[in-house]
């Protein structure tokens, strides 16, 4: 719940509701302490925020662990929706935020203005190539990211530099996660991922 308004003075304040709990980084971190039902049950809840948020012409575009909060009694919240892109009625979108600077000195693990937009490991390959139809697709590829993470204990592809991951979401396919996993992977979830 977000809200905007002038205070007495005629200041203008924003406020957000507080949600207590963990990202599903910090989930992740102590995923032997949680079971897999429960696991699988955040990303249940962040499918059907995004199918909601599709339906109403809005595609996340940074969907990560680090943007999931669970909250203590397992409400799930999906953060920081800024690089957003949103689509008109008439079917025109809203400005992208793309820019066409370098990928020479892009971190593998920020969002930056300026940059390439989202977490390297978890985008889409039309959000590298900077695709100007991206569709709501992105979102399910990295969500996908985020559930072969949740199987696998490990992202997608790996790499000391952001160029390597670059090249191997645009060309490659991952390893099962049963391949690469310490945790047993049920046969459908493996499937779906």
């Amino acid at each position: 719940i977000y809200e905007v308004g002038r205070d007495r003075k005629g200041s203008y304040y924003s406020t957000m509701k507080l949600v207590h709990g963990y990202t599903l980084r910090e989930i992740f971190d102590y995923r032997e302490r949680y079971d897999l039902t429960q696991l699988i049950g955040v990303i249940e809840q962040i499918a059907q925020a995004l199918a909601y948020a599709h339906a109403h012409g809005v595609a996340h575009r940074d969907i990560k662990p680090e943007n999931i909060l669970v909250g203590p009694y397992g409400e799930v919240v999906l953060l920081d929706w800024g690089l957003a892109k949103v689509w008109r009625r008439d079917g025109s979108s809203t400005q992208d935020l793309y820019s066409t600077d370098s990928l020479s000195n892009l971190d593998k693990t920020i969002t930056d203005h300026g940059q390439l937009q989202g977490t390297l490991c978890y985008m889409s390959p039309e959000q590298i190539k900077r695709d100007p139809d991206i569709s709501f697709s992105t979102d399910i590829y990295s969500l996908g990211s985020v559930l072969y993470e949740l199987l696998s204990g490990r992202t997608p592809f790996v790499g000391e530099k952001s160029y390597e991951i670059l090249e191997a979401v645009e060309n490659h396919v991952p390893a099962k996660p049963s391949e690469v996993g310490d945790y047993p992977v049920p046969r459908m979830l493996e499937k779906i991922c």
